[in-house]
């Protein structure tokens, strides 16, 4: 998977910390603000970084859900520090498709839907 401008390390092809800059450097080369995301090993991992991270200060910068935007195994939560970085706990995990969807669709509302809102 590949993201424009993103760079990503992990193990066995698999990225587990995915990194980008935001703002270009300021006139001493120094980089003043980071999109950091980490792998989070299921949908409750990242909903508490979420609440821990709003709970410390944190902006919110998008709630827990999934993104489909990114991949259909995606669920991610974004928080901006008080230095403005972006801070990201992600699940992408073909495993999870189901729980995705079905969290997906309680957070759309939509009619006909029948999983329960949390």
């Amino acid at each position: 998977m590949a993201f424009p401008g993103v760079q990503s390390i992990g193990a066995k092809q698999r990225p587990s910390l995915w990194f980008q800059q935001l703002s270009p450097e300021d006139t001493r080369g120094v980089v003043t603000s980071l999109h950091l995301g980490i792998q989070a090993k299921d949908t409750a991992t990242v909903d508490a970084f979420y609440e821990a991270a709003i709970a410390a200060g944190g902006v919110c910068n998008g709630p827990p859900g999934p993104r489909p935007q990114y991949t259909k195994n995606y669920y991610g939560a974004f928080v901006f520090d008080p230095d403005g970085n972006n801070l990201e706990a992600m699940l992408i995990d073909a495993n999870c498709e189901a729980e995705l969807q079905t969290k997906a669709c309680a957070a759309s509302g939509a009619e006909g839907c029948t999983a329960s809102k949390a």
